[in-house]
């Protein structure tokens, strides 16, 4: 059996953080998870929604240099793997994300993307966002996340 996952910004970050010169922000075991999917393909799948590359780019693509980095450490390995995803923002994630009550937590248009595409998937999340933790712990809106 196949287990899918979501990715956050802070997944990726946290995964390739010799890159981006910070530390992980996740688990041990969803680093491991990210892991298995580069190298086990056949136990996990990564669904990494489009906006995160946008947020990753429009944050960190502050030199030629960096940006090279990104996209041949980063992106590309990402786009070649059969078992990772970069999913579209399509109907169905829309639709997710304008159900998220935003009275709950203020979340950022990029955070209710993240959100609703696990949703969408019926699938976990990995996250170590803080708003989006608090609003999956307050309306229970996912059964499963890892942090």
């Amino acid at each position: 059996m196949v287990n899918l996952f979501v990715l956050d910004t802070n997944a990726i970050i946290s995964y390739f953080n010799r890159i981006f010169n910070k530390g992980s922000s996740i688990s041990e075991s969803s680093l491991q998870i990210i892991e298995k999917a580069f190298f086990y393909e056949n136990e996990v799948k990564i669904s990494i929604p489009s906006i995160i590359f946008i947020e990753i780019f429009d944050k960190f693509c502050l030199n030629e240099e960096l940006t090279k980095k990104i996209r041949y450490e980063i992106y590309l390995p990402i786009k070649e793997k059969e078992n990772f995803e970069i999913r579209e923002l399509d109907k169905e994630i829309i639709e997710h994300s304008l159900k998220l009550d935003d009275s709950i937590v203020n979340l950022e248009s990029h955070d209710k993307i993240v959100l609703a595409s696990a949703l969408t998937l019926s699938c976990r999340l990995i996250t170590s966002d803080k708003k989006i933790i608090k609003y999956i712990k307050k309306t229970k809106c996912l059964s499963n996340f890892l942090d």
